[in-house]
C-alpha cells in the first residue's frame, strides 16, 4: 500500500512539473504575442502619422507651408520621443548651412546657432554619408570613431547624446538634411524607424520645393506685371479664335475704360471704333497671319473711356501663354503724329492656371514584382483602391503611361538589383482616364540578415510643380516678348542707374551687343556718348526717379546709321510694396518722325494759307444742312459776296444759303445731294445776292468729305465769280442757236432748190434731146440733094462742128449740175433723216457693204479681207452708207502698179470702237489730209476717175451725227488708212 502511494507521488510530480513547463512556455508565448501587437500597433500608428502628414500639405496655403513644416518636426519629434528637430538647408551660393526649421520638446533648448550658419568643411564625415545618401543613425555620440571627430566634438558640444541625419534630396541633389537628437537619454534607432523617417523626409523635400517653386513664380509674376503695367503703351492678350480680350495692363485697361471683372466678355471689335463687316473682315485676316507665325503691323483708330476717338500703331504677335496660342497687341498712341483726335484701344489678359491638387503614396513591392503594401493615398492620386494595386501584377506598371513604361519599368528592376535613386519623372493615367505626372525615388528593402526583401518606392504628384515650372517658364517668354516686342527704347534699372536689361528696340540704336551694356552706369552708355549735356540731364533725371518720381523730357540719340534722332525719353519708379523704389524703367520713343512732320505740317499749312489767300473767290468747309453753314471760310468771300469770314462763319450774321437766289435753291440742294452721295466731285452754275443787293453768277465744285467709318462730316470745296464768263456764254449759245438756225436753213434752201432745179434741168436735158433729132434730120433734108453744093457744104460744117458740139456741151453740162445737185440732195438728207441707233452686228453690216459694192470691186479685181468685227451703237443705214462710201473710194483710187487690196479691221478702246479701212491705193499728198473731207474736195479734179467730192464729206457728217471721229493716215504712192471712231454697245 505504502509501495503504491509512493508510486502515484512521484507520478503526480511528473506531471506537476510537466505542466509547469507548459504554463511557463504559455506565459512566454502571451509575451511574445503581447510584443508583436504593441510592435504591430505602433508600425500602423506611424503609418497614419505619415499620412496625416502628407496630408498636411495637401492644398496647404503657400503662406502656411513653413508653420506646416515645423509642425511635421514636432509631430515626428513626439512620436518617438525625441528632444529636437531641424531642418537643415543649403544656402544659395552652396557653402554653407542654415537651420531653416526647428522644433525643441519641452524643456530643451534650440540651437543656439540657428540664425547663423553651418560650415559644411568642418563636418567632412557627415558630408560624406548625407552625398552618399545614407541616413545616419548614431546611437551614442561619444563612441564615434577618429573619422568623425570634428562631428563628435560639435554634437557634444550641443550635449546631444544620440541623432539620426535623413538627406534632404531635392532633384536629385542634395540640398540639406532632415535631423533629430536626444539630449536627455541615449535612443536607439532601428532600420524600421530610418525607412519611416526616411519617407517623411520626402515629403517635407517636396513641401520645401512646390514652395521654393512657387516662390520663384511669385517673384516672375511680380516682375512681370510691374514692366506689364509700367510699359505706357497699351497691352493686350486675346483669344485667337474667339477674338475675346484676356488680358490688358493697367495703361490699357484706364485708358479704355475697361472692366476687369467682365474683361473676357469683351470683343476686340468692341474697341476698335469702325464696327463695319469690312472691319471685321480685316481684324479675322490678321489673326490669320498671326497664326501662321506673322507679325502684323497695322494703325487703326479707337475709342477711350470717354467715347474719344484716336489712332494706335498695332504690332500683333502670336506668343504662347499659359499653354495656348494667343495673340499680343501692343498698342502705341500715335495720335500727335498722325494730328487727329483718335484714341488707341486694346488690351492684354494674362491666364493663371490653377495647379492640379498632387497626393502622394508608398509603395513596397516584393521580389517578384506585386505589391505587398501601398498606403490609402494611392485612390486619391490614381483612382484605384488599395486592394485593386494588391491584385495588380508588375505594380505600378499598368497605370504608368505606354511611353514611360519601359523606363518606369527598368528604373524599379534596377531597385530589385540593389541600387537606389530619386526624382524619376513619368505619366500616371488615372483610372478616370487623366494624366497625371509623378516623381519617384526608390531603394532595396534588405533584412537583418543583408538578404533583399523587395524595394520601397516613394511616388509623388508634381503635376503642381510641373505646372509651377511651365508657367514660370511662360511668364519668362511673356515677359521678354513684351519687352522685346515694344517698340520704343524700354530697359531696366536699379535705382541707382545700373543696367539690368534692356530690349532689342535700345540696342538697335547703337552698334553694341547685349552683354556691352549689363552692369553698366546708365548715363555711361552708349546712348548718351554724343553730349555731356544730354549725359548730366540723364544722371540727374535717374537720382529724382530714384527718389519716386517720374521725369519725362525730349532729348537726341545718334543711331547707328549716324543720323541723329529726337526721343521721348523717360525714368519711372518701381515700387515694392513697402513703397520702396526697387527698380527703375527707362523708356524712350523716337519721335524724329513726328518733328519731320510737324516741321512739314507748319510749311504746309504756310503754303496752304498763302495759296488760299491769292486763290480768287472763296474756298470753304460747310456742313451738310440747308444753311450751307460754313465752318471755314477764306478771305475771298468779302470780294465775292459782300460779306467777311466772321460774319459767314456758324451763320454769325449770315447764312450762305440765304445768299443762293431763290429760284435756285433747290437746283443747288439737289446737284449737291447726288454728288455727295456718289461720293463723287460735283460742279455747279447758279446765281448768288451779294450783301449789296447785286444779283452774280458763281460757278462751284464741291465734295463731301467722309471719315474712316463712311460718315459725311463736311463738304469741301471752291466757288468762284463767273458773272462775266456767263454772260460771255450767254452771247456764244445765242451765236451757236442763231447758227444752227442758219444753217438749217441753209439745208432747206439747198435741198428744196435742187429739187427745184431739177425740173428745169430735165426740161434742158428733153429739149437737148430734141435738138438732136432736129439736127440729124435737118442732115438728111440737106442730103437729099435740091440744094447746092457750097451751100451744103456750108450747113454740114455748121450742123456737125458747131451746132452737135454745142448741143454736146449742153448735156454734158446738163449731166454735171445733175451729178451735183444728187450728191447735194443726199448731203442733205444726211442731215436731215431721223436716227434708230441700235447694236449692231459689223460682220453681217460690211458683208452687205462689199455685196453692194461687188461690181465695183469686181471691175478692179480688188481683194478684200474683213477680220472679226466688235459690235458698235448707231443707225444701221447711215453707218452702211459711211463705209459705202469708204470702199468706194478704195476701190476708185487703186495703184496701176500693183494688185488691189483692201482690209477691214476693228478693236475696243476704253468705251469706244475703232474701224479702220486700209488700202494699197495710190494714197495722198499730205497737204490734202486737211482737206479731204471738205465738201466738192477732190485729190484729182481733172482725173478720170469720176465723182462730185461729197463721199468723205458725207462720211464726216454720218460719224460726227454718232459723236463718233473719222481720220485719214496715208502715204502717196503707198496706199491709206481711213480710222473711224463709234460708241461701244
Amino acid at each position: 500500500m505504502k509501495e503504491d502511494n509512493a508510486g502515484t507521488i512521484i507520478k503526480l510530480k511528473s506531471h506537476i512539473k510537466v505542466l509547469q513547463q507548459r504554463i511557463s512556455e504559455l506565459e512566454k508565448a502571451d509575451a511574445l504575442h503581447e510584443q508583436s501587437m504593441r510592435a504591430l500597433n505602433r508600425r500602423r500608428e506611424l503609418g497614419q502619422l505619415i499620412t496625416s502628414i502628407s496630408k498636411q500639405f495637401i492644398n496647404l496655403p503657400f503662406e502656411e507651408v513653413d508653420q506646416g513644416l515645423e509642425k511635421a518636426l514636432e509631430r515626428i519629434g513626439l512620436f518617438f520621443g525625441l528632444d529636437r528637430g531641424y531642418i537643415c538647408l543649403f544656402t544659395c551660393e552652396g557653402d554653407s548651412l542654415e537651420i531653416a526649421h526647428c522644433w525643441n520638446n519641452k524643456g530643451i533648448s534650440c540651437f543656439e546657432e540657428k540664425s547663423q550658419k553651418l560650415q559644411p568643411d568642418r563636418l567632412p564625415w557627415l558630408m560624406r554619408q548625407l552625398h552618399s545618401n545614407e541616413i545616419v543613425k548614431v546611437h551614442n555620440v561619444e563612441v564615434l570613431g577618429p573619422n568623425a571627430s570634428a562631428e563628435k566634438d560639435f554634437w557634444l558640444s550641443h550635449s546631444i547624446r544620440s541623432l539620426v541625419y535623413i538627406p534632404l534630396v531635392l532633384r536629385n541633389e542634395l540640398a540639406g538634411f532632415v535631423g533629430f537628437d536626444c539630449v536627455r537619454e541615449e535612443r536607439r534607432f532601428d532600420e524600421e524607424t530610418g525607412v519611416m523617417l526616411s519617407i517623411v523626409s520626402e515629403i517635407l523635400a517636396n513641401a520645401i520645393d512646390s514652395k521654393r517653386i512657387e516662390t520663384a513664380r511669385r517673384e516672375s509674376e511680380a516682375n512681370y506685371s510691374s514692366i506689364f503695367n509700367a510699359v505706357e503703351d497699351l497691352i493686350l492678350v486675346h483669344d485667337l479664335e474667339t477674338t475675346c480680350i484676356i488680358d490688358a495692363n493697367d495703361n490699357a485697361i484706364d485708358r479704355l475704360g475697361l472692366d476687369r471683372q467682365t474683361l473676357g466678355e469683351t470683343r476686340l471689335k468692341e474697341v476698335i471704333a469702325d464696327r463695319s463687316e469690312s472691319s471685321d473682315e480685316k481684324i479675322k485676316d490678321n489673326l490669320t497671319k498671326v497664326r501662321a507665325g506673322e507679325t502684323v503691323r497695322s494703325e487703326i483708330v479707337l475709342k477711350d473711356k470717354n467715347n474719344r476717338q484716336f489712332w494706335g500703331e498695332v504690332s500683333l504677335k502670336k506668343a504662347f501663354i499659359q499653354g495656348a496660342e494667343r495673340a499680343v497687341a501692343v498698342i502705341r498712341d500715335i495720335s500727335e503724329r498722325k494730328r487727329v483726335n483718335l484714341a488707341l484701344y486694346m488690351s492684354e489678359q494674362r491666364f493663371r492656371a490653377i495647379a492640379d491638387h498632387t497626393y502622394d503614396w508608398e509603395i513596397w513591392g516584393s521580389p517578384g514584382g506585386r505589391c505587398m503594401w501601398t498606403n490609402p493615398a494611392v485612390e486619391r492620386v490614381t483612382g484605384y483602391t488599395v486592394q485593386e494595386c494588391m491584385a495588380m501584377k508588375e505594380f505600378p506598371k499598368p497605370f504608368v503611361v505606354d511611353e514611360d513604361k519601359d523606363r518606369v519599368y527598368n528604373t524599379f528592376a534596377s531597385a530589385m538589383e540593389g541600387h537606389s535613386g530619386d526624382n524619376l519623372e513619368f505619366r500616371i493615367e488615372r483610372k478616370d482616364g487623366r494624366i497625371i505626372w509623378g516623381a519617384a525615388s526608390w531603394t532595396p528593402i534588405y533584412d537583418k540578415k543583408g538578404v533583399q526583401q523587395g524595394y520601397r518606392a516613394s511616388i509623388r504628384d508634381i503635376t503642381k510643380q510641373k505646372t509651377a515650372e511651365e508657367e514660370l517658364k511662360k511668364s519668362e517668354a511673356r515677359f521678354r516678348a513684351v519687352f522685346d516686342q515694344a517698340y520704343q527704347f524700354m530697359g531696366l534699372l536699379t535705382p541707382e542707374g545700373t543696367m539690368l536689361d534692356v530690349n532689342s528696340s535700345a540696342l538697335e540704336v547703337t552698334s553694341k551687343n547685349r552683354d556691352d551694356v549689363i552692369g553698366e552706369t546708365f548715363w555711361k552708355t552708349p546712348w548718351w556718348s554724343h553730349s555731356q549735356e544730354e549725359r548730366s540731364r540723364v544722371r540727374d533725371s535717374i537720382v529724382r526717379a530714384g527718389q519716386g518720381e517720374s521725369v519725362r523730357f525730349e532729348t537726341t540719340n545718334w543711331k547707328a546709321d549716324g543720323n541723329l534722332a529726337y526721343i521721348d525719353f523717360s525714368i519711372k519708379p518701381i515700387r515694392n510694396e513697402a513703397g520702396e523704389v526697387v527698380m527703375l524703367i527707362p523708356e524712350g520713343r523716337d519721335i524724329t518722325e513726328r518733328k519731320k512732320i510737324e516741321r512739314a505740317l507748319k510749311e504746309s499749312q504756310r503754303r496752304l494759307s498763302t495759296l488760299i489767300s491769292n486763290l480768287p473767290g472763296m474756298v470753304y468747309r460747310c456742313r451738310n444742312d440747308h444753311d450751307w453753314t460754313m465752318e471755314f471760310v477764306s478771305d475771298g468771300c468779302k470780294a465775292l459776296t459782300g460779306y467777311t469770314a466772321s460774319e459767314l462763319t456758324l451763320n454769325a450774321s449770315m447764312e450762305y444759303g440765304k445768299l443762293i437766289h431763290e429760284e435756285d435753291r433747290d437746283f443747288v440742294w439737289e446737284e449737291a445731294q447726288k454728288g455727295i452721295n456718289s461720293r463723287k466731285a460735283f460742279r455747279l452754275k447758279y446765281r448768288i445776292v451779294r450783301k449789296d443787293g447785286e444779283v452774280r453768277w458763281v460757278w462751284e465744285q464741291g465734295r463731301g468729305v467722309f471719315n474712316e467709318y463712311n460718315e459725311l462730316v463736311g463738304v469741301e470745296g471752291v466757288i468762284s465769280d463767273v458773272t462775266e464768263q456767263h454772260e460771255v456764254e450767254i452771247e456764244r449759245e445765242e451765236l451757236l442757236r442763231s447758227l444752227s438756225e442758219k444753217n438749217d436753213e441753209l439745208e432747206s434752201v439747198i435741198y428744196v432748190s435742187s429739187h427745184d432745179l431739177r425740173a428745169p434741168l430735165v426740161n434742158i436735158e428733153g429739149f437737148s434731146g430734141e435738138l438732136s433729132n432736129s439736127i440729124d434730120q435737118f442732115r438728111e433734108i440737106i442730103d437729099s440733094g435740091g440744094v447746092p453744093e457750097d451751100t451744103r457744104a456750108r450747113l454740114l460744117e455748121m450742123l456737125d462742128e458747131d451746132i452737135s458740139e454745142s448741143v454736146g456741151f449742153i448735156k454734158s453740162s446738163t449731166r454735171k449740175i445733175d451729178n451735183l445737185l444728187r450728191g447735194l440732195t443726199r448731203l442733205c438728207r444726211v442731215g436731215r433723216l431721223d436716227m434708230h441707233p441700235r447694236k449692231l452686228d459689223m460682220n453681217k453690216l460690211m458683208k452687205n457693204v462689199l455685196a453692194s459694192e461687188s461690181e465695183q470691186l469686181d471691175a478692179v479685181h480688188s481683194q478684200v479681207e474683213v477680220d472679226d468685227l466688235p459690235p458698235c451703237r448707231g443707225d444701221a443705214d447711215q453707218i452702211a452708207e459711211a463705209f459705202a462710201d469708204i470702199i468706194d473710194n478704195a476701190a476708185k483710187y487703186v495703184s496701176p502698179e500693183r494688185e488691189s487690196k483692201i482690209r477691214v479691221t476693228g478693236w475696243r478702246d476704253n468705251g469706244t470702237v475703232t474701224y479702220c479701212v486700209e488700202d494699197n491705193g495710190v494714197g495722198i499728198h499730205y497737204s490734202q489730209k486737211e482737206t479731204i473731207f471738205e465738201i466738192f474736195h477732190r485729190i484729182d479734179p481733172e482725173g478720170n476717175v469720176k465723182g462730185q467730192g461729197l463721199g468723205l464729206t458725207i462720211v464726216k457728217r454720218i460719224v460726227n451725227r454718232h459723236g463718233g471721229k473719222v481720220w485719214i493716215e496715208s502715204l502717196e504712192g503707198m496706199g491709206s488708212k481711213v480710222f473711224v471712231k463709234l460708241p461701244n454697245v
